[in-house]
């Protein structure tokens, strides 16, 4: 058993915590927020992880498993245990202080406070996602802070508590001992740990990962509008130069969200002290940052100066629809409120369906099925994620009787349809017009 501080109980400290009590291992949480803190101590998390709470419930009924408001609290937990080393875990989150670079401000708070309860014996472990450097910077702020280790976060939201335990577990460290408490700490849970030569080794992990995606990502999409420019499908010429060909493994063409791929690119970017170096990253983010605005844009300019748009239904509003989460960060569904707001839509003429999001900045009414659809009469809809709701034939019967002009970022279900004949569909692949009387642009 190991005694582990996790110092933000946000989507990463929370699964962490419950799979690493799960593992006989004694946790507490430490959250500030009040409403998160309230939630969590009465066995609920504030964002959806299938069977999450009755696991919560669980661990705080045996006492596994803690939650306190400050680090001076969570340290009650420990009492009885003085002797034993504890585990401190940073896992807050590191949100874009500008267009470009991370913000680590809560970071160096919660070290400066970690420093005063900090003994020998103990080992800080650094998950969030941060600038290549920077768990070196807090072993020269904080001398006595004598054992670090970094230990990257690469769960995916939806599947975090089944990925903890399959996914091994790289490890950087500062000194052996913290490079054993950390093995000792993620094995009894995870099925190996893979150790890098240094911290700065570690923190570089998940950045090129994610960022290695975006750019793959940024390709297929400007093949896609290369393809639109010279009336070729985008998604046919990747699927052929794939086909029995290893050397080629192109990723289908279709919009990036979230809140790690839309990050994780400008912070390698800004770790390189040669700006120049990933200046092609940063363009690759450009591209697909802008894509949902710029097909958005093209198709109301298709619908023509005479629809006069009086509601729209915006379909999807976390950043993606499988596995099943209600994070909105990173959403489609952001850029797509916010131009129909620049058109002059009120948050009363902006609907929405999710079948996990409550609240969405710019919408009014969000419906959580399609129960009450038969009163909905939208002008346009825009559906921005591939739930599997959106897919199913009594969507597509509410599309239908709507007859009202689609764009999907997405694909049609693979039957044959009667849609407005402004339909328009922005699925995996590239830009397809299709001439079957009804002019549908595909991204397919």
């Amino acid at each position: 058993m190991h005694n582990a501080i996790i110092i933000g109980a946000g989507y990463v400290g929370l699964t962490l915590g419950i799979v690493a009590a799960e593992s006989g291992n004694k946790v507490a949480l430490v959250e500030k927020d009040h409403e998160k803190f309230l939630m969590i101590t009465a066995g609920q998390a504030h964002f959806y992880e299938d069977g999450i709470d009755n696991r919560l419930r669980a661990l705080l009924e045996s006492g596994s498993i803690n939650a306190y408001r400050t680090l001076e609290q969570s340290m009650l937990m420990f009492s009885d245990d003085s002797d034993l080393p504890r585990i401190f875990i940073i896992t807050l989150g590191t949100p874009l202080s500008s267009q470009t670079e991370g913000s680590y401000s809560a970071i160096e708070k919660v070290v400066c406070d970690i420093a005063k309860y900090y003994r020998e014996s103990d080992v800080l472990i650094l998950r969030s996602t941060v600038s290549i450097g920077t768990a070196n910077r807090i072993s020269e702020l904080h001398n006595n802070i004598k054992h670090i280790a970094f230990c990257p976060e690469r769960t995916i939201e939806g599947e975090a508590l089944r990925e903890l335990r399959e996914l091994p577990q790289i490890i950087g460290y500062s000194s052996t001992y913290a490079k054993d408490l950390a093995d000792q700490f993620f094995l009894t849970f995870c099925p190996s740990v893979i150790h890098v030569s240094n911290l700065q080794t570690a923190e570089t992990i998940k950045l090129i990962s994610n960022s290695f995606r975006d750019l793959n990502f940024a390709f297929a999409n400007a093949v896609a509008m290369l393809g639109l420019q010279h009336k070729f499908s985008g998604l046919e010429a990747i699927q052929a130069a794939n086909a029995s060909y290893r050397r080629n493994n192109i990723p289908i063409p279709g919009p990036v969200g979230g809140p790690c791929l839309e990050k994780d690119s400008l912070i390698l970017c800004d770790s390189s002290t040669e700006k120049d170096t990933f200046e092609f990253l940063r363009l690759a983010r450009g591209l697909n940052r802008n894509l949902v605005r710029k097909i958005l844009l093209e198709w109301l300019s298709l619908l023509g100066p005479d629809l006069k748009i009086e509601s729209a239904l915006v379909c999807g509003l976390a950043f993606k629809g499988k596995p099943l989460t209600d994070d909105t960060r990173g959403s489609l569904a952001i850029d797509v409120v916010s131009h129909f707001q620049s058109l002059g839509l009120r948050p009363d003429q902006i609907l929405g369906i999710d079948p996990l999001v409550v609240n969405f900045a710019g919408i009014s009414e969000i419906f959580r099925s399609l129960d009450s659809f038969h009163k909905i009469k939208p002008t346009i809809i825009v559906i921005c994620t591939n739930h599997e709701l959106f897919q199913s034939s009594s969507f597509i019967t509410f599309l239908q009787r709507a007859n009202a002009p689609v764009l999907t970022f997405w694909s049609f279900p693979d039957t044959n349809i009667s849609l407005h004949k402004l339909s328009y569909s922005l699925s995996e692949g590239g830009y397809r017009v299709t001439g079957d009387g009804a002019s549908v642009l595909r991204f397919a």
